[in-house]
């Protein structure tokens, strides 16, 4: 099998990130010390610091384990973005707009899972923590 080459990664990127309907927020995720230099998770809303809107593609999914064995969390979405994304897996992911239209209250997630990458994006596995609600899910 031939090697993708650049005009047709580029295609293929290009198609994806076009076809990108929803609109997210980063939660850039950042640890604070307390004064003995261990993490501070008294306020975990702080650990996380949101960012810029960001092109993505939401998919809700039935939620599944990841693996097919084991103690593993389940997923409840998965999610596309642009190849040059820069991402964590402890970062999280606050859906703000689906299909162009503005959420009534942001839909918050975390990241389960390795990051993956294929030629025309990533696709991260989601776990909801956050219905907008203001009530938690767990």
């Amino acid at each position: 099998m031939r090697a993708f080459t650049s005009t047709e990664l580029s295609r293929m990127r290009s198609t994806q990130d076009s076809a990108m309907q929803d609109v997210c927020r980063i939660g850039a995720y950042r640890e604070s010390m307390d004064g003995y230099g261990n993490p501070d998770t008294s306020s975990p809303g702080t650990l996380w610091t949101y960012g810029g809107e960001q092109i993505c593609g939401l998919q809700h999914v039935r939620p599944r384990e990841t693996q097919a064995s084991g103690d593993v969390p389940l997923i409840d979405a998965r999610l596309r973005l642009p190849i040059g994304t820069a991402i964590d897996e402890r970062d999280r992911i606050r859906i703000e707009r689906r299909y162009g239209e503005a959420l009534p209250a942001a839909q918050v997630f975390e990241i389960v899972g390795p990051v993956q990458r294929g030629p025309s994006g990533l696709v991260l596995g989601l776990r909801l923590i956050a219905d907008g609600s203001g009530a938690p899910l767990e």
